[in-house]
């Protein structure tokens, strides 16, 4: 056993009430306001959440704050934007900044960024989206690419993007109450396939548009699409080349996309989404084999085209890219 001396355990004794009663001391004194009573549960989980007992009012018995007190107060604070004063007594909202407490680099936005934004913002709110998915067997149209390819150019070769424009512009003159517009006025029905082309630059996303799309050769759509990229690009686009269109063909294959959904572009009423060209195995009367498939999702403004008439669309699209050369004639 050991012993303390009588003068260690007079000096601990005065120390005792100010270490234990610390907090308590502090609420009891002059000027400081009444003792706050709160239940062990609520002074931790005030303290673990940064909440000042002083600021709430207790429910408990005589007005002690309990535990749902605390918790009240964090769900007001978390739905609640923060209040900064003007200096003047005015209180005005405010979102903390990233800049708060993560390093960053402000980037300004360019004069497309806003447009972008403004334009999928109004189709994400006031289209009815509704979306429909196929596969699409890819093996005739890989093997006709091959064959027209040879001998071309690398610059001048078709890519599998010619073919799903192409394919998408005969579709839309092969079902005709696909291809239409919504206006809060009427519903237009168009005459002439003109295919927007999502194109992506460092600028943001740019949708030039291929005119009569659907009664131009293939080789004609290719060209377009290389020289309208080139100049959304270098930021060479005529104003005339990019508004419009009646669906756009966004495709993310080439970026390992295997499959994603993209919001239409008002007033057009339909877009479609193309994702990566991938192997699959196929079971047909019991042989097995392995195809190159893509993925694409039909989204339309509903509004403007009935279930039916997207899904005979999408079958349309489909038969022309699993048999590539009836689009050629």
């Amino acid at each position: 056993m050991v012993s303390i001396p009588a003068t260690s355990r007079t000096e601990l004794a005065a120390r005792r009430p100010i270490a234990s009663a610390s907090g308590a001391a502090r609420s009891m004194a002059p000027g400081d306001g009444p003792r706050m009573f709160a239940t062990p549960l609520a002074r931790r989980l005030a303290r673990d959440r940064g909440i000042d007992l002083a600021s709430l009012r207790g429910s408990g018995p005589r007005g002690r704050i309990v535990s749902r007190d605390v918790e009240t107060s964090s769900e007001v604070a978390r739905t609640t934007p923060l209040a900064a004063s003007d200096g003047a007594g005015r209180s005005s909202m405010r979102v903390p900044l990233p800049a708060d407490e993560i390093p960053h680099q402000a980037v300004p936005h360019t004069a497309r960024h806003p447009a972008n934004a403004s334009l999928l913002s109004a189709g994400q709110r006031d289209v009815p989206h509704v979306s429909f998915m196929a596969d699409c067997d890819l093996d005739a149209l890989l093997a006709l690419r091959a064959r027209l390819n040879a001998g071309r150019a690398a610059e001048a070769r078709l890519s599998i993007n010619d073919f799903i424009v192409r394919a998408t512009a005969v579709a839309l003159l092969r079902v005709p109450e696909f291809h239409v517009m919504w206006t809060e006025t009427a519903l237009q029905r168009l005459e002439r396939a003109d295919i927007a082309v999502a194109i992506a630059t460092e600028a943001g996303f740019i949708v030039p548009v291929v005119r009569d799309a659907g009664s131009k050769p293939l080789s004609v759509i290719s060209a377009e699409i290389r020289g309208l990229a080139a100049q959304a690009r270098t930021g060479r686009l005529a104003p005339i080349d990019e508004p419009g269109g009646a669906m756009t063909v966004t495709n993310l294959g080439m970026r390992g996309v295997r499959q994603f959904t993209a919001i239409v572009r008002p007033p057009q009423a339909a877009i479609l989404a193309v994702g990566e060209a991938h192997r699959q195995l196929r079971l047909d009367d019991g042989i097995v084999s392995e195809n190159q498939v893509a993925s694409v999702t039909l989204s339309i403004d509903h509004r403007a085209i009935d279930g039916a008439v997207a899904a005979r669309w999408l079958s349309e699209f489909k038969g022309l890219i699993q048999a590539p050369l009836t689009m050629l004639v």
